[in-house]
C-alpha cells in the first residue's frame, strides 16, 4: 500500500534551512507575555517568564540554490544546523555573584584516586559546603554545541586555584614569552583583519550598531553580554538592557552556519573578549567583538574539512582552544599559528588501551548482550571464543548501526616537536560523529559524547583515555560536569539524562520525563551545595525540566571483594547495584589502565575491562523524576543555561526566553500547597 508523505510543517521545522514556510525576519522582537501558562512552580517559588526575544532569521545567501524538492522525506542532505546556542559573558562580576571562596579547592581539584577517596558517600566530614565547591561562576558547564549544552555565566576569580598547562613541558609549544608583552587587557593581541571592512567570500554583511562604543561605555558592566547563533548569523546582545533586541552586532555569513562559540574567561576585559567560532564548514574564526577584527582558521578545511560540532578555550590559555569534528576527532588549535596541510605523524605514545589501539577499529563486534556477558567471564578468569576478552569487547554496537572503538588514536601529541603550524594535537576519538565536549572544573579531565551512544572520560593533559560508558539506545548529545567535578550528566537520544559518578566509574542514576531527544544539560550552580544538586535539562519535545539530586539518596556500592549484591530497601528509590564484573568494581591506585605491559596480553584484558563499562540493566538502574516539567515553547528546545537572576532556554527558531528566579522573602504557590512539586502543563 502506497503512502502519503506528510505535508510540510507550516514553521518550516522538517524543510531545509530556507525553505517554503520559515519566516524571515530583519529585526529581533521583544515581548513580556504573562499569565500562569508563562510560569514555572516549584518548591523555593514561582519562576516568571519575564522577556521573550525572538531573533531575526536571516534568509539565505542570493548565491545559493534555491529549495525545489519541499518534501520532508527527500533524501537531500540539509547543511547542519545546531538551532539558537548561547554564549554569556560577565565583564566585571560583583562579589554577590562570585560565590563560595575559590581558595579552598574542592575534591575535584586533586587526582581521580582522591575523588575516590573523598566520595561523598564514603563520609560525612562536616566541612563548610563553600569548600567543597568551586566559584559559582567559575566553573564551566559547556556553552554551545549540542550540549555545549548548557551553560552557566563564568569568571575566573584572582585567588583561583592554578589550572594544569595543556603541553607543560614543551618548549616547542610554549616559547619564551616577548617581554614587551603586558597583561594589561587593552594591550592583548588582537586579529589582524577588520571585519566590517572585509572583502572576504567567508563573511557576507557586518552590521554593528551605530554607536556601539557609547553603548559599550554606558552599560552595567555587571550585566551579561549574550553571542546567539542563529542559521547562518550570528547576534551580539545585551541581556541587561532595557533595549536587548537591538544587537550590538550582527554578522551574516555567505553560506557557513554557525554551530558553536566559546568566549575566553583569562582574556576578558572592559577593553577585550577573545571568542571562537566553529561553521558547518568547518572553518574556525577568532573574533574580537570590541575592535572588530577577525582571523580565520582551518581555512576551507585544511586541517579538518568536517563541521564543528563544538568548541572551548582550553582553561588557562590565552591561546590554545579545542575543537570537535563531525568525524569523530578532536582537534587543538593555537589562534595565532598559522595553518598547515595535516598530516598524521607517527607517534610511538600509548594510549589508555594500546593492545585494541595496535588493531583496526572493525576487528571484533559484539552485541551490548554479549559485551556484558564476556566482561563478567574475563573477570571470572574465563576467555571469549575468539581467544581474548579484549578483542570481544573492542566494539560493539548499541541501535545506532556503528562500531563503537574504545581506542583514543593520537594522530599528533601535544608534546609533538613539530608545533610551528596549527594543529597543536590531533586526536581520533570515534568512527561515529562528536557531539559535544566538556572539561572538568579542575580543568585536569574531558568528558566526550558522540554519535555511537558513548561517553568518554579523557585525561586529556596526558592523552589518556581512562573511562567508556554507553546509553541505552542511540546517541549521547550533550555533557556537562557538576559543579564540584564529581558527576557527569549526559543526554541524548534515549530520551534520558543520565548522571555518573567519576569517583566510582559508574552509572549512578537515569532521570526519566523527556518524551523526545534531550538536546541540553546544565547544573544550577546558584542552588547546589556540598550534598545536593540542582540541574535542568531541556529536548525536543519543547520540554524543560528540572531535576533535585541528592547523593544522601544513592546507597554506597559494595566494595571490590564482596561479589553478592547488596540488599535493597524498597524505600530506596534511587539505590543501586553494580555489574558483577571487574570493570565495574571500585577504582583503585592501580595502574593496569594507564601503563600497558609488553610481555602477555593478560594486562591488557584486565586494563580494557576496567576502561570500558558495560551498559547497566535498567531493572537495577535507579530512575529519578522531575521536580518540575512544562512545555515552555512552541519549538523544539536546544540550549539551557543558568544565571544568577534567571533560566534561559532558546529553541531551534530562535526564541531566547527568561525565566526570572522566585524573589527571596515571597511566599509562594508551592508552598502554599505544602510544598509538592509541580508538574503543571507537562502534558504537550
Amino acid at each position: 500500500m502506497f503512502v502519503l508523505p506528510p505535508p510540510p510543517r507550516p514553521d518550516g521545522f522538517y524543510s531545509s534551512v530556507g525553505g517554503p514556510g520559515q519566516p524571515f525576519e530583519t529585526n529581533n522582537t521583544l515581548s513580556h507575555p504573562t499569565g500562569p501558562e508563562y510560569q514555572l512552580v516549584l518548591g523555593e517559588g514561582t519562576y516568571n517568564l519575564t522577556d521573550d526575544l525572538l531573533l531575526a532569521t536571516p534568509p539565505p545567501h542570493p548565491s545559493e540554490a534555491p529549495v525545489q524538492n519541499t518534501n520532508p522525506l527527500a533524501t537531500t542532505i540539509p547543511p547542519p544546523a545546531a538551532g539558537t546556542k548561547l554564549s554569556l559573558i560577565i565583564l566585571s562580576p560583583s562579589s554577590s555573584t562570585s560565590g563560595p571562596s575559590s581558595s579552598s579547592r574542592s575534591p575535584a581539584a586533586g587526582s581521580k584516586s582522591d575523588i575516590v577517596q573523598d566520595s561523598p558517600a564514603a563520609s560525612n566530614t562536616g566541612r563548610n559546603p563553600s569548600s567543597l565547591l568551586l566559584s559559582r561562576t567559575a566553573w564551566s558547564s559547556g556553552l554551545g554545541g549540542g550540549a555545549h549544552n548548557a551553560g552557566t555565566v563564568r569568571s575566573v576569580p584572582e585567588n583561583a586555584p592554578q589550572v594544569p598547562q595543556f603541553g607543560a613541558g614543551n618548549t616547542a609549544l610554549y616559547p619564551q614569552p616577548n617581554s614587551k608583552e603586558t597583561k594589561d587587557g587593552s594591550k592583548r593581541r588582537k586579529p589582524k583583519n577588520n571585519i566590517v571592512k572585509s572583502n572576504s567570500s567567508f563573511v557576507s554583511r557586518v552590521i554593528p550598531h551605530e554607536s556601539l562604543g557609547k553603548r559599550l561605555g554606558e552599560r552595567n558592566p555587571q550585566g551579561i553580554l549574550a553571542f546567539a547563533n542563529i542559521n547562518r548569523g550570528l547576534q551580539w546582545l545585551d541581556l541587561s538592557d532595557v533595549k536587548k533586541d537591538e544587537n550590538l552586532t550582527k554578522i551574516l555569513f555567505t553560506k557557513a552556519h554557525a554551530l558553536c562559540h566559546d568566549i575566553n574567561q583569562l582574556t576578558k576585559s572592559q577593553q577585550h573578549l577573545d571568542m571562537v567560532i566553529g561553521f558547518s564548514t568547518g572553518d574556525i574564526i577568532w573574533y574580537e567583538p570590541m575592535s572588530q577584527k577577525y582571523a580565520r582558521l582551518n581555512k576551507n578545511g585544511i586541517i579538518n574539512s568536517s563541521a564543528v560540532a563544538d568548541i572551548r578555550w582550553l582553561p588557562g590559555s590565552e591561546n590554545l582552544f579545542m575543537a570537535a569534528h563531525f568525524d569523530g576527532s578532536i582537534v587543538v588549535y593555537d589562534k595565532e599559528k598559522e595553518d598547515a596541510p595535516f598530516t598524521p605523524e607517527n607517534t610511538d605514545r600509548p594510549s589508555a588501551a594500546p593492545h585494541s589501539q595496535a588493531r583496526p577499529s572493525t576487528d571484533a563486534f559484539a552485541s551490548a548482550a554479549n559485551l556484558a556477558q564476556n566482561v563478567a567471564s574475563a573477570a571470572n578468569g574465563a576467555t571469549s571464543s575468539s581467544g581474548s576478552a579484549s578483542s570481544t569487547i573492542n566494539e560493539h554496537t548499541n541501535g545506532t548501526g556503528r562500531a563503537k572503538s574504545f581506542t583514543l588514536q593520537v594522530c599528533k601529541s601535544v608534546q609533538s616537536t613539530n608545533q610551528k603550524s596549527n594543529p597543536v594535537s590531533f586526536w581520533k576519538i570515534s568512527n561515529a560523529r562528536v557531539n559535544a565536549f566538556a572539561i572538568s572544573p579542575d580543568a585536569k579531565y574531558l568528558a566526550i559524547v558522540s554519535d555511537d551512544g558513548g561517553l568518554r572520560v579523557l585525561d586529556y593533559c596526558n592523552e589518556k583515555l581512562l573511562d567508556v560508558f554507553y546509553s541505552y539506545y542511540g546517541a549521547l548529545l550533550c555533557v556537562t560536569w557538576s559543579p564540584d567535578g564529581r558527576y557527569i550528566l549526559t543526554g541524548g537520544q534515549d530520551d534520558l539524562v543520565s548522571i555518573w559518578s567519576v569517583a566510582d566509574s559508574a552509572l549512578v542514576a537515569r532521570c526519566q520525563g523527556h518524551a523526545s531527544w534531550v538536546t541540553s544539560v546544565a547544573f544550577d550552580p546558584w542552588r547546589c551545595d556540598e550534598r545536593n544538586y540542582r540541574f535542568g535539562s531541556v529536548g525536543e519535545d519543547c520540554r524543560l525540566l528540572l531535576w533535585d539530586f541528592s547523593v544522601g539518596m544513592l546507597g554506597r556500592p559494595r566494595a571490590a571483594s564482596v561479589r553478592h549484591r547488596p540488599s535493597i530497601s524498597s524505600h530506596l528509590a534511587v539505590a543501586r547495584t553494580r555489574a558483577e564484573s571487574s570493570s565495574t568494581h571500585l577504582r583503585s591506585d592501580s595502574n593496569l589502565s594507564r601503563q600497558p605491559s609488553g610481555e602477555d596480553g593478560a594486562d591488557h584484558e584486565l586494563a580494557e575491562q576496567e576502561i570500558v563499562h558495560p551498559v547497566e540493566p535498567r531493572s537495577r538502574t535507579a530512575l529519578l523524576p522531575p521536580v518540575m516539567a512544562k512545555q515552555v515553547d512552541e519549538h523544539p528546545l536546544c540550549w539551557v543555561g543558568f544565571v544568577e537572576e534567571a533560566v534561559v532556554t532558546s529553541c531551534m527558531n530562535g526564541h531566547i526566553r527568561t525565566w526570572g528566579r522566585p524573589k527571596e522573602g515571597v511566599d509562594t504557590i508551592a508552598e502554599a500547597s505544602d510544598g509538592a512539586p509541580s508538574t503543571a502543563g507537562s502534558s504537550c
